[in-house]
């Protein structure tokens, strides 16, 4: 089964939430009343379009993406088990990396929706004695497929605190959709968001955030 858990509804209990602004209908991907009975999911798959061949979804074990506010960003993704990915994925290396998030059931169904892509892969094995995995970067710029009046909430607050260069840094449970650029609330005030950074793992989901 090509998907992994992500712990975003359990790991934090404060009461303090980091917000922006947004509409109040809730969309049903972003419903953690789901958590009680279903996993939350996120999928890659590699379009092969332009290289003449079908889709490839492939099992990852970890998502990261950097945005800036100025500047270039960065998504990849990690896999296990380089040796049977390496010919699959070199052969779809013209397309584009896609992640999907949503959630699988109990009865084996799944919910997804899509929520960036990128192309311009590149890819790098990592072999050891005992375990292989490999990594997909797309340097092309991220598009994503949020909607803008989707409520923009994060998780709770994790950390507060104040840079050397006056600088604020937040780090929050993610939910997607926040971007460089957007306003942010927090009990300390509201900032301009400059810097986003977001991990995603099989037990942990961060997000960290940089003021302008």
């Amino acid at each position: 089964m090509t998907i992994f858990q992500a712990t975003l509804q359990t790991t934090w209990q404060q009461t303090d939430w980091v917000t922006w602004q947004g509409l109040a209908a809730m969309p049903w991907w972003a419903d953690m009343s789901f958590a009680a009975h279903s996993q939350r999911v996120f999928v890659c798959v590699i379009t092969g379009s332009a290289d003449g061949m079908e889709d490839l979804e492939i099992p990852i074990s970890s998502l990261q993406f950097r945005l800036y506010r100025h500047g270039a960003s960065h998504l990849s993704v990690a896999a296990p088990g380089a040796m049977q990915n390496i010919a699959p994925v070199e052969a779809r290396k013209n397309g584009q990396i896609v992640l999907l998030q949503g959630f699988y059931h109990a009865d084996g169904s799944r919910d997804l929706v899509e929520m960036a892509r990128a192309g311009k892969i590149s890819v790098r094995y990592d072999m050891g004695g005992r375990n292989s995995h490999i990594t997909l970067a797309a340097g092309g710029k991220i598009s994503f497929s949020f909607d803008p009046t989707i409520p923009k909430r994060s998780g709770p607050l994790v950390s507060y605190s104040l840079q050397a260069d006056g600088h604020i840094r937040i780090r929050c449970a993610p939910v997607f959709g926040l971007m460089p650029g957007d306003w942010i609330q927090t009990p300390q005030g509201s900032y301009l968001v400059d810097r986003i950074s977001v991990s995603v793992g099989r037990n942990q989901a961060n997000m960290e955030i940089l003021t302008a």
